[in-house]
């Protein structure tokens, strides 16, 4: 099309030197806009390396993070494990004491009332030894 073009407008000119100048004119036009467009590539090609480094990098980034946060859940998981483990063994624990503290309780009031059935058995004891020492007396 474009050659089909080029003879068409070369048609309409007369001489061989008018033919051949506007040839001139459209190649050199043609290498103008070759060279300008070679430039604008070569800058678009630099633009997209750092583009694609700056990826690259944004890349290994997003990785790392991603490797970052999976460690983080998974330590978090493993506190949470402890922290209720934690929690079972204090509350354990804590029934425990509360068991022997009712049970060394229970053992001092059976051992008070028992001291004190004691008591009362040598006071009848001794009061009724007294009274037969004064009836012995008088």
């Amino acid at each position: 099309k474009s050659i089909e073009y080029i003879l068409r407008a070369l048609s309409s000119l007369h001489t061989p030197e008018e033919k051949l100048a506007a040839l001139c004119k459209k190649y050199a036009d043609l290498h103008e806009e070759h060279r300008v467009l070679q430039s604008s590539f070569k800058q678009q090609q630099r633009k997209m390396t750092v583009v694609q480094r700056e990826k690259d990098q944004l890349q290994a980034e997003h990785t790392k993070a991603v490797i970052a946060k999976s460690k983080l859940e998974s330590l978090c998981r493993e506190l949470q494990k402890q922290n209720k483990a934690v929690k079972e063994e204090s509350l354990l624990r804590g029934k425990e004491e509360e068991e022997r503290r009712k049970e060394i309780s229970n053992k001092f009031q059976t051992t008070i009332e028992d001291i004190q059935a004691q008591m009362t058995d040598n006071h009848e004891k001794n009061t009724k030894l007294r009274e037969e020492n004064h009836d012995l007396a008088s």
